[in-house]
């Protein structure tokens, strides 16, 4: 929920992100080189992969959310069963918990650092 608030308060700076990424790719690739990664290709293509497709700017649909917080409980062996696609209540849910996330980071906000 905190991700979808910074995603929604600060888009240019995760385009920004993105766009940092994709022109840093050869810089990347040189340091892994240079530290002897053993398994740089794959590295680079799950890099490409995350770079292009954008993710986090799934983050601001917060139905999104419930479907990587579900795919998360999978990974972790965690009960995940209560994930529902499409499921009015939980949306309402999620938006509620949102919408209480948004009060609390509007009354203390979080420092945000210019990027380098």
């Amino acid at each position: 929920m905190i991700d979808s608030y910074l995603i929604n308060n600060h888009l240019e700076k995760l385009q920004l992100f993105y766009t940092t990424l994709e022109s840093e790719k050869e810089t990347y690739r040189s340091a892994l080189e240079l530290m002897g990664h053993s398994q740089i290709d794959p590295f680079m293509e799950r890099y490409t992969r995350f770079y292009t497709n954008q993710y986090l700017f799934h983050y601001q649909d917060l139905e999104r959310v419930g479907f990587a917080l579900h795919k998360i409980h999978e990974q972790v062996k965690l009960h995940s069963s209560w994930y529902i696609p499409n499921n009015p209540e939980q949306l309402a849910l999620w938006e509620s918990t949102y919408a209480d996330v948004c009060l609390v980071l509007e009354k203390y906000p979080l420092g945000m650092s210019a990027i380098r």
